[in-house]
Order: structure tokens, then sequence, then C-alpha cells
């Protein structure tokens, strides 16, 4: 007789519906939080990734151009580069130092090839300069 009653949804709904008002379960206790209005506020702005300045020193050298101002340009600014520049270690680019320091208190990548620079030299996990020349992204045959 009870599993006839119970297939129905509307007799269901009304057997917990009497359980719960005639408090055969306690009802539980419910939990009250408090969330601000502005709360997510900030979640869709990116974070900032800049490199330490330790990170910096280890990566990216101070270097005497020795070739016609001509053919060495910074690839942030695009004025040529005389006398001195900085040099990422590990990907070989050179910049102005100012427009290097103004562009890693930004980004940890160079903006030419997106090499990060907090990889450490000599161990690049990401496609080497001759890999791409080859054809393959860890530079290994």
């Amino acid at each position: 007789a009870y599993t006839r009653f119970l297939t129905s949804e509307v007799a269901f709904l009304e057997i917990t519906t009497r359980i719960y008002t005639n408090h055969i379960i306690p009802p539980t206790p419910s939990l009250v939080i408090n969330i601000p209005a502005n709360f997510m506020d900030g979640f869709s702005e990116p974070v900032p990734v800049i490199p330490t300045s330790a990170q910096i020193l280890q990566n990216v050298e101070s270097i005497e151009i020795g070739i016609p101002a001509t053919q060495m340009q910074c690839a942030i600014c695009q004025d040529n580069i005389l006398n001195t520049g900085s040099r990422i270690r590990q990907c070989g680019h050179t910049y102005h130092s100012d427009c290097l320091t103004s562009w890693l208190s930004m980004s940890v990548r160079c903006p030419v090839c997106r090499h990060d620079i907090r990889e450490p030299v000599g161990n690049p996990t990401g496609p080497t300069r001759a890999g791409l020349r080859a054809g393959t992204s860890s530079g290994a045959e």
C-alpha cells in the first residue's frame, strides 16, 4: 500500500512536508555568511607577475655595443642602441637598459621571444633558438 502511495511525486512531497512541519527530523541550524557586495571586485583583473631583483640580476647582463649603431635596435622603443645596453642571458636579445628595466617591472618575459627570464640559464624548458631554426621544439633530434 505504501509503495503505490510513494510512487506519486505529489504524495512524496506531502510526506516530506509533514515530516518537516511535525519536526520528526529536527531542522538543521542555518549558517549565515555575510558576503560583501564588492567581494568579486578584482577577480577579473590580471595578477601581475614580475621578476624579483635577484632574478633580474642573475638573468640580465650589461653589455657594450661594438657594432655600428644602425644595426642594433631596441625592440621596446625601436631606437638605435648606442654604446651600452642590457641583454637577457637565456635568449641573447638586447635592449636599452632603461627600456628593459621598465619592461621587467611589468612582465617576466622577453619582449621579443617571450622567454621567461626566471628560468635558470642553461636549463631551458621551452623551445631553444637552435631548435626553432631546425624546426623542433627542444633542439634535440
